[in-house]
């Protein structure tokens, strides 16, 4: 049996928002709210050839912060301007690493259990009904298929991730993949760990619609909700590595970034499917779910689009309004965004990837069979829907 608590806390669930600094004016102060990670002095580098950060370093007086390993990104600190590094022959991509702001809070109510969690129970949620899951998972349960979640983390310990994780090996990079909350306003904004249990959240949907899937949680955002575009572009780098074949982005940023767009080809081109929250903008999708190399997702609910949601340069709809999921200590939350929406999309795709399809068709199939939704020029996922016309095909 389970209890709610009646507590309401404002929570950005599905949006984050790139804050960039002063581009060439190094010697201005940083901006209100400017996170200690994000210095305006710090430049994120794409090189042609890794062999040449150090002279790159020498040239313009950086110096090297952190070298992604096995990749050609470079964190660099220095005022030597972001244009005339741009220009330099050795430099594929230049970004100032700006920060990730969570965005548009929306409530959250929290609950907790009595007695056992029970396996399956989020996967027959009224928001999910529509999903005939019982008949999708004698077909297909996301079996094989790996999937990196880029976010605040995730708790290990929750039930709902038993035997479903793989954990980033802090021994080997600066990322890592739990969830904590340090009880500390980093961004002073008068709200202390706003951020704490979204990847918990996301993770726990992506969980019960499809179960036998990995998820790989990378802690790119901190329990305020912020990160850096640099954390970003490690993160996705190290999801590849890591083998994922679906990467979920539940977050937004305020401008395109150069470093991910090019990640995003490449993975793109990898054959690895980036399924990104469009944000809780109406109107058009935010970066990087406006991409061409990325499947954006707005929210639905009751086959209306949400009101929060972006509709436009979205290529798919999902349920985002009171999905249960979980959170951190073994709790619960019923939460609304298109993050939730994301994770959705990012299950389903896992669920066709699992059938043998490849990430074209498993995003083709899934917007072929979409449900109509009123007033939008995309449909509603439709995984049952999905799952028969691959048996049929199959046949």
């Amino acid at each position: 049996m389970r209890r709610y608590l009646l507590l309401l806390l404002l929570f950005g669930l599905t949006a984050c928002e790139v804050a960039t600094s002063p581009e060439e004016n190094n010697n201005e102060p940083p901006p209100p709210g400017w996170h200690p990670q994000a210095n305006p002095d710090h430049l994120v580098v794409v090189l042609n050839d890794v062999d040449t950060a150090e002279g790159l370093a020498a040239d313009f007086e950086l110096e090297v912060i952190q070298i992604k390993e096995d990749s050609r990104l470079v964190l660099y600190n220095g005022c030597a301007p972001a244009s005339a590094v741009r220009e330099d022959p050795r430099t594929q991509f230049v970004q100032r690493n700006g920060l990730l702001l969570l965005a548009n809070p929306v409530d959250i109510t929290l609950g907790f259990y009595e007695g056992d969690f029970v396996d399956g129970s989020f996967a027959q949620q009224d928001a999910f009904a529509d999903f005939n899951l019982p008949l999708v998972h004698p077909h297909t349960t996301g079996g094989a298929v790996r999937i990196a979640v880029l976010d605040t983390g995730v708790d290990p310990s929750h039930p709902a991730f038993a035997g479903r994780l793989e954990l980033v090996d802090p021994n080997i990079t600066w990322l890592h993949s739990d969830e904590f909350a340090n009880g500390i306003d980093d961004d002073n904004d008068g709200e202390i760990d706003e951020a704490y249990g979204h990847g918990t959240h996301v993770a726990g949907i992506i969980a019960s619609i499809a179960p036998n899937a990995t998820i790989i949680p990378i802690r790119v955002l901190d329990s305020d909700g912020n990160g850096t575009a640099f954390d970003l572009a490690a993160g996705m780098l190290l999801a590849k590595d890591m083998g994922a074949h679906v990467i979920n982005l539940s977050l937004v940023l305020e401008d395109e970034v150069d470093v991910i767009e090019d990640i995003l080809r490449e993975l793109d081109d990898d054959g690895v499917v980036v399924v990104a929250a469009g944000g809780n903008q109406p109107g058009k999708a935010r970066f990087p779910a406006s991409d061409s190399h990325a499947f954006g997702v707005g929210a639905c609910t009751e086959n209306v689009i949400a009101p929060f949601s972006a509709s436009e340069d979205v290529r798919i709809f999902a349920p985002g309004v009171g999905i249960e999921s979980s959170y951190p200590d073994e709790r619960l939350a019923v939460a609304s965004g298109t993050s939730m929406s994301c994770g959705v999309v990012s299950a389903c795709a896992a669920l066709l990837m699992a059938a043998g399809m490849d990430a074209d068709d498993a995003t083709g199939l899934l917007r072929n069979t979409a449900a109509e939704l009123p007033g939008a020029s995309e449909g509603i996922v439709s995984p049952y829907e999905a799952v028969l016309e691959w048996l049929d095909s199959s046949r």
